[in-house]
């Protein structure tokens, strides 16, 4: 599996088996965005990764580069 921001954020959600749907619902997202995003390789919007970070209690550097800061 490639290492790229969708495939992050794809993870994190299906490790905490959470459906597109109710991650767009709690994110206030589209479920569609969600998809481009974990699927077809769309760059997500800073608020967008800002969200994941929280709601999955992760990094913002985890999400986007794969490591934590200072890795």
């Amino acid at each position: 599996m490639n290492d790229t921001i969708g495939n992050r954020m794809l993870t994190l959600r299906v490790e905490h088996d959470i459906p597109r749907v109710t991650l767009a619902k709690e994110l206030d997202l589209a479920p569609n965005t969600i998809y481009r995003i974990e699927i077809k390789g769309d760059t997500p919007h800073v608020y967008t990764v800002m969200a994941y970070a929280e709601y999955f209690g992760v990094s913002t550097d985890w999400i986007l580069f794969g490591k934590e800061y200072g890795e």
